[in-house]
């Protein structure tokens, strides 16, 4: 008796299957970490704006139109020396965490993306993107891996909940 091999007939649609999967599983990491970002950013903005509404404190402070200023604007109400430093004890630590994933962010909205596949199916995300400061362009580069990804994903959803739960406590009255 001869045994039935199986063939494939293109063997090339197997790996484009498998690397359209690993695309869309890259993808939707991606998007995940950009909405967690957007919700601690909008916690951001929601205080700032009731900081600024504070007849007596927030004369000084200004809600910005880029994100970066917010942030900045926000770290300063709530230093040691900024005008809600009193309640904003908890929040600049946390503020402070949250801004690490500065850099992260940039490329998660504003990256290129390429992604590889490993043997095992695993994704590799390759973000590049161009940011052009004082006329000046750098060329930035960023690989994380489906492993990484999962560990990131989860440490940047723990910041920003904890983001947003102290800045909703801000300020109070």
């Amino acid at each position: 008796m001869n045994a039935i091999t199986p063939t494939i007939a293109d063997p090339g649609a197997f790996l484009r299957v498998e690397h359209n999967n690993a695309v869309e599983r890259a993808n939707a990491w991606r998007g995940r970490c950009t909405d967690t970002l957007a919700r601690g950013e909008a916690a951001v903005t929601d205080c700032l704006l009731r900081m600024v509404d504070d007849a007596e404190r927030g004369a000084k402070l200004k809600a910005e139109r880029m994100l970066g200023q917010r942030l900045q604007a926000l770290a300063n109400a709530v230093g040691p020396d900024g005008p809600f430093a009193a309640e904003g004890k908890a929040a600049a630590a946390k503020l402070n965490a949250f801004r690490e994933h500065e850099a992260l962010r940039a490329m998660l909205c504003h990256g290129k993306g390429k992604v590889t596949v490993d043997g095992s199916g695993r994704w590799t995300l390759i973000l590049t993107n161009v940011e052009i400061r004082g006329g000046k362009p750098t060329r930035n580069v960023q690989v994380i891996d489906e492993v990484e990804a999962a560990v990131l994903a989860k440490a940047l959803a723990q910041v920003s909940q904890e983001l947003c739960s102290v800045l909703g406590a801000i300020p109070k009255g």
